[in-house]
């Protein structure tokens, strides 16, 4: 079931035209699409680095942000 909802928001986002006409969205879709951990990690690291917001704060914000 998870993959299954994955995959349709990732059909969502990408019929989104702002989000498919920006490359940095297109990247991060493919990312999540590809599976690729690693890629997707250095993504997150700039994202942490261009807020300077340090990784384990992120997690936090996020976790407390989705309630989990």
């Amino acid at each position: 079931m998870p993959n299954n909802i994955m995959g349709l928001a990732l059909d969502i986002i990408q019929k989104n035209p702002a989000l498919a006409n920006n490359p940095n969205a297109r990247e991060m879709i493919e990312v999540i699409r590809n599976g690729d951990a690693t890629k997707g990690q250095q993504i997150a690291q700039n994202i942490c680095n261009t807020y300077g917001v340090k990784p384990e704060e992120a997690i936090s914000q996020a976790r407390s942000f989705f309630h989990i």
